[in-house]
């Protein structure tokens, strides 16, 4: 299923006959898993399909925290057709609402509800990949590394 605008990976796994299928992959980035997470996770009938990543992002902060470096497209469809898979949290996060049963349905629930992909990152991806923008004309991808270790500089870590 191609996606041609924002939200359409959502829709796809909200809408999806998941009983016709027995995972479901993203190839993108971290926005594209995202939105596809989230449609599942806010589907009525609770059902659920594992789902993977072929990281073709620019800075694919999810597929790097499972392993998967940048062009790895050949070893995320290899772990996908060996079936292999890990478990990774979410953290469900609601606005203006005590609860889920309130929510609005479809593309207008993700403004009041969102699940983030738990990771090692430890909310800095944001800062990193802004921090990369900066250099990515000269560095290309390795301008993540460098943004990396300069925010582990500015937070004392290293």
């Amino acid at each position: 299923m191609v996606c041609e605008e924002n939200l359409d990976p959502y829709r796809k796994a909200f809408d999806l006959e998941v009983d016709n299928f027995s995972a479901l992959v993203a190839v993108g980035g971290d926005g594209t898993f995202n939105q596809m997470v989230n449609g599942m996770l806010a589907r009525p009938d609770k059902k659920r399909l594992p789902v993977g990543l072929i990281p073709t992002g620019s800075a694919n902060d999810m597929g790097r925290s499972i392993g998967l470096q940048p062009g790895a497209i050949e070893l995320a469809v290899s772990y996908i057709a060996k079936g292999e898979a890990i478990a990774v949290d979410t953290t469900r996060v609601l606005l203006d609402h005590e609860g889920e049963s309130s929510l609005p349905e479809g593309g207008e629930r993700l403004s009041f509800c969102r699940h983030m992909l738990s990771n090692a990152a430890l909310s800095m991806p944001a800062k990193v990949a802004n921090g990369a923008s900066t250099w990515q004309g000269c560095f290309g991808s390795s301008s993540y590394s460098l943004s990396s270790y300069l925010q582990a500089l500015r937070c004392g870590f290293v």
